[in-house]
């Protein structure tokens, strides 16, 4: 549940790319260079956004990962701050992807990149069974 939840987290990365190399293209930022907003506004108001609307989908999610038997081993304390990290990797996701965004300045291009993190869970699952291995190089009990 916790690689869920980070992974769905992460995936700001492709929404925040694809949206400022959508709106690169589309001119939108052009437009807003010729008002008297700081040059920081438009990427930082993008990424904050995409924060208010995919945070509350975290709770859904938790709930339905406590119906169906996950739990938390550590006090409410650590937990909340576990959950209290999620929405700052999601902001520091989106902004990493809004600078890609900004690079690539096509969509198409930011389409293609962003669908290269699909690789990423299968790759941290991959990473994890290696790293349960013991000095000897048996499987270490969990």
């Amino acid at each position: 549940m916790p690689g869920l939840l980070v992974a769905t987290a992460a995936r700001g990365l492709v929404t925040g790319m694809f949206q400022a190399a959508a709106d690169t293209h589309r001119g939108v930022r052009d437009r807003f260079r010729t008002l008297p907003v700081s040059r920081a506004a438009v990427p930082l108001g993008q990424a904050v956004a995409d924060l208010v609307v995919t945070a509350p989908g975290t709770v859904p999610l938790l709930l339905a990962g406590l119906a169906v038997g996950w739990r938390i081993r550590g006090s409410a304390i650590d937990a909340a701050g576990a959950v209290g990290l999620l929405p700052l990797f999601r902001f520091a996701c989106t902004c990493a992807g809004i600078f890609l965004g900004l690079l690539t300045r096509s969509e198409d291009a930011a389409g293609q990149l962003g669908a290269s993190s699909f690789v990423l869970p299968p790759l941290s699952n991959a990473c994890r069974a290696g790293c349960a291995r013991s000095p000897s190089g048996t499987r270490s009990a969990r």
